[in-house]
């Protein structure tokens, strides 16, 4: 996000941010204006009246047309087209008018069709001369209009604007003129994503260029520090702090198999691990070893491995509770849609595999006792 602050003594305004296009346009936007959340084009009058305004309407329109495509236009396909008001005549450039009540689309195509584009104000002059020429009481479409509306929701306000000639629009608040001695602040955001965490160090650095009477100035960011011993066009650079750490607790439930109330022969423990990520770098190649011994130190055997059961910290969405096995001879197939059903005899498939993110249980609703379950979690 980009906002700026207007720090200088000098009458000025801010600079436009992040420009791509070599050439600008020139629009004296009111300052409730533009508002509108849908596609939309400018709309001029003769006197000072603005608007953007839904594509789909009909309004008039005018044609700007480069020295190069002056013979295109003067054999256009269809002659009646932009016929009704001009030429008109601005730095070798030749503008018409056509009053047909067209939509912003059909103006548009009719026009490169003439060989020209809908009219584009790139100075104030410009944009003085050409409403001069209005007639009045009329609505003229521009080449100013927004090319999609995905940017709009997302700060309300530029929503995407460009022109016919691929000029910069800027909007209420930024100029594209900074006066001698004037100086502009300008801010931006950025969140710290756990990439930048990792990598422990985002480097930033602005290059800026413009025009002036000289030719073209142009300078790379420092970071206004001398005292680091680059005094010369360094980067500003943020170092972030790594913190790698982990924990692992392990608990255990007993199921009394025989029902005696007693931990004892054929009942089963099931032992919870719970690995948690306590620092704020990821993790990689984990590495679990379990080891086993009884009171006197004696080295029991495990009856299976430790198999993985879920992942809480990355989960988004948590869906129903999936059924891992009935028992035994019920094991799911390739297809992962848990189908209690999909192999033969209890032999699960060579590529059986369980989708990430879900909570499994034990569904032992048949009388299957847990020591009937091959597989304990």
């Amino acid at each position: 996000m980009y906002t700026w602050t207007n720090t200088d003594s000098a009458p000025s305004e801010g600079l436009p941010v992040n420009i791509d296009s070599n050439t600008v346009a020139y629009v004296d936007w009111p300052t409730n204006l533009p508002n509108r959340n849908g596609l939309d084009a400018l709309m001029v009058q003769h006197d000072n009246d603005i608007l953007d305004y839904p594509i789909g309407n009909g309004y008039w329109s005018m044609i700007e047309v480069e020295p190069e495509n002056f013979t295109n236009f003067d054999n256009r396909p269809t002659s009646s087209h932009f016929d009704n008001y001009g030429p008109y005549t601005y730095n070798g450039h030749r503008y018409y008018i056509e009053t047909t009540g067209w939509s912003w689309t059909t103006h548009r195509n009719n026009a490169q069709a003439a060989g020209g584009y809908l009219w584009v104000p790139n100075t104030k002059e410009e944009w003085d001369y050409i409403r001069s020429v209005i007639p009045t009481n009329n609505w003229i479409w521009t080449g100013v209009y927004q090319q999609n509306n995905a940017d709009y929701q997302a700060d309300q306000q530029r929503g995407g604007w460009t022109t016919l000639d691929d000029s910069y629009v800027p909007m209420p608040g930024e100029s594209t003129v900074l006066s001698p001695g004037a100086k502009v602040e300008y801010e931006f955001e950025y969140t710290i994503a756990q990439e930048d965490v990792d990598d422990g160090m985002l480097i930033n650095q602005l290059y800026v260029s413009a025009n002036g009477a000289s030719g073209i100035v142009s300078d790379t960011s420092d970071d206004g520090d001398d005292t680091d011993g680059n005094t010369v066009d360094d980067p500003t650079v943020i170092e972030i702090s790594k913190i790698s750490s982990v924990t692992i607790v392990k608990t255990a439930t007993v199921s009394d198999v025989n029902g005696d109330g007693l931990n004892g022969v054929g009942d089963i423990i099931e032992y919870t691990i719970v690995v948690e990520n306590t620092g704020n770098t990821q993790l990689t190649s984990s590495t679990i070893l379990d080891s086993l011994t009884d009171g006197l130190g004696n080295i029991r055997s495990l009856n299976s491995t430790v198999s993985y059961s879920s992942t809480t910290a990355t989960v988004t969405g948590q869906g129903p509770n999936q059924n891992l096995f009935y028992y035994s001879n019920r094991v799911d197939d390739t297809d992962y849609n848990w189908n209690e059903n999909g192999s033969n005899n209890g032999i699960p498939e060579a590529e059986w595999g369980y989708p990430p993110g879900i909570e499994y249980y034990f569904d032992t609703s048949s009388g299957r006792s847990y020591s009937e379950v091959d597989h304990v979690f």
